[in-house]
């Protein structure tokens, strides 16, 4: 994780110090280790938490170094300000790993919250809906079992932006045996989600629509997805000049 605050952490750490059922452990990666930060970490001592102090920020990289330090068999990646609905998550979804004879992925519901309304979703994985851009803003919903990423390749640091996008494309291309569970484990109390960088975005989805399904797929992805970053753009041009203005 990059700084924050740390009401989030707080509040992410509690849901995890519940799942007394399961043996886990939790992995803490940060890119600036702060005294803030160790002070949470030891209100929770014993709880199996490790602090890892990485010297890459960005978020792929931070993510793939929580998997190449994890030892357990299936990873659960969980930002600051995401959390477990139940106390008996993980042993729930660890019956359900047991019952389904360990499939790679299990991908559960998820909370979606947009204008001050909640709705339950449950999205496959599936190929059609990546070539038009759709995939889930999250990864607290779903498990990976860890030798997936023998076939995925790790998360790339190549994206500023979509790196979630081009693992979920990789994910779906690997010939892995993919289970939907259609429970709700987790939750967020993250913020909206905004485009930061309307064009930088939009290139980075070309970039990758044509690299996982072909030009074509990118072009239709332009042609249908463009106005919304041209606009966001214009928006955030706009903002800025009259932000300037004496």
């Amino acid at each position: 994780m990059r700084k924050i605050p740390l009401p989030p952490l707080v509040a992410t750490m509690e849901t995890l110090r519940e799942q007394k059922q399961v043996a886990h452990e939790v992995i803490l990666v940060e890119a600036h280790h702060s005294l803030e930060v160790q002070q949470v970490i030891d209100r929770f001592e014993g709880e199996h938490i490790r602090s890892i102090e990485h010297d890459n920020d960005h978020f792929d990289s931070l993510i793939q170094k929580g998997i190449d330090e994890a030892k357990g068999e299936y990873i659960n990646i969980i930002r600051p300000g995401e959390y477990y609905l139940s106390k008996y998550a993980l042993e729930t979804i660890s019956e359900f790993i047991d019952a389904n004879d360990g499939p790679d992925v299990v991908i559960c519901g998820r909370v979606e919250h947009r204008n001050n309304q909640q709705s339950v979703l449950f999205h496959p994985l599936d190929i059609p809906s990546l070539k038009c851009g759709s995939y889930p803003p999250t990864l607290e919903h779903i498990w990976l079992k860890k030798t997936i990423f023998e076939k995925t390749g790790k998360f790339q640091s190549d994206y500023k932006y979509k790196g979630k996008f081009d693992f979920y494309c990789r994910l779906a291309q690997a010939n892995l045996r993919i289970v939907q569970f259609r429970r709700v484990l987790t939750d967020s109390h993250r913020l909206k989600v905004t485009l930061k960088n309307p064009l930088s975005e939009g290139r980075e989805m070309l970039r990758i629509i044509t690299s996982h399904f072909g030009p074509l797929c990118a072009f239709k992805w332009w042609f249908t997805h463009n106005q919304k970053y041209f606009f966001s753009a214009l928006l955030q041009t706009l903002k800025k000049s009259f932000s300037r203005q004496p």
